[in-house]
């Protein structure tokens, strides 16, 4: 497969890291009980929390061009190769070739190995990644914690970075990894910050974060085994540690591309989660939009966006309410 403008051998600046032919790697079969995970301990924002991020992102002045990966012959001393930490990175992909790149760089920042669990992509997601140094594990498409947890398998090293094909580590929060694992975890797990990056305008620093368990040790707690659900249920009594610098989430290219992930996403949830009573869904689907839009836009920030930020709230709860409705259709189809 050809390369596109601009990705020939000469252009890559990281060098390769990992060799070898890609192998099919099947996701480990492991029962789960049948119940909804709780994962509010990562994925809730207490206003203590909220204010926390927004105080430590205060101020920023740096534009989304100024958080791309440095090329080799730009990397302070000490960085690169000789200075990988003992982690791989996964990401699952289907025809990423848009920032695949980038965030392979920035991964290899930090990562010893980069493995991409691909699920047939047809553009040049694979021969970017080839050219950028990372190893390919062809597998079909399991669904959201499963496909996550063939990306577990198929890491060389016991601490994983899990990463979308959409999300960049900031030179700060590879510092940041780097200078942890120089002192020695102390953590089995660690919550990273997400900024969203907008397609118009500067990164939301101090608004719409998401906190997310990213940099964990497989040995101790897996994705969960589940078609929907690819986010940790953290056991009793562990406490996950919490690093500062961004991770910066490229979410979306516009209102066509947010419509289009969240009506993939409502009809998985909907279609593999729990079906709820009808008289539930109901009141939800008469009664829930007001509600999925004020956390949206009030709780989560996105009142601070202005006219876009009103505008993506609305998707938002657009999305959520889809769900609702196709669960409505689950029960209409019994």
């Amino acid at each position: 497969m050809a390369l596109p403008p601009g990705r020939g051998a000469s252009a890559i600046s990281w060098p390769s890291r990992v060799s070898g032919e890609g192998r099919v790697c099947r996701a480990e079969k492991t029962p789960i009980p049948h119940r909804k995970p709780d994962f509010s301990c990562q994925t809730r924002h207490s206003e203590g929390k909220r204010k926390g991020v927004a105080q430590h992102f205060a101020g920023r002045v740096m534009s989304k061009h100024d958080l791309a990966p440095a090329r080799a012959e730009e990397r302070p001393a000490g960085a690169g190769r000789d200075a990988a930490t003992p982690i791989s990175c996964y990401i699952r992909t289907l025809n990423e070739e848009r920032r695949i790149g980038e965030v392979i760089r920035a991964a290899l920042q930090v990562a010893d190995e980069v493995v991409l669990i691909d699920s047939g992509s047809k553009d040049a997601t694979l021969a970017i990644a080839a050219a950028e140094g990372a190893r390919v594990v062809h597998q079909p498409w399991l669904g959201n914690g499963r496909q996550k947890r063939a990306g577990e398998d198929a890491a060389r090293h016991d601490w994983v970075l899990d990463l979308d094909a959409d999300e960049v580590v900031s030179p700060e929060l590879a510092a940041e990894i780097r200078a942890l694992f120089a002192a020695g975890p102390r953590h089995r797990m660690y919550e990273l910050t997400l900024i969203t990056v907008p397609p118009f305008g500067e990164p939301w620093w101090n608004f719409k974060h998401a906190e997310r368990i990213k940099l964990y040790d497989k040995r101790h707690i897996r994705i969960p085994d589940h078609a929907a659900y690819d986010q940790f249920e953290i056991p009793p009594g562990e406490r996950p540690g919490k690093l500062r610098g961004p991770l910066m989430h490229y979410a979306f290219t516009g209102i066509e591309h947010v419509m289009t992930k969240l009506n993939r996403a409502s009809s998985v949830r909907a279609r593999e989660l729990k079906l709820k009573p009808l008289w539930l869904v109901v009141l939800r689907i008469l009664f829930g939009f007001p509600t999925y839009f004020f956390k949206a836009y009030i709780v989560n920030g996105l009142i601070r966006g202005g006219v876009y930020g009103f505008a993506y709230a609305c998707a938002l709860a657009f999305g959520r309410w889809l769900r609702d409705v196709k669960m409505y259709e689950r029960h209409m189809r019994r």
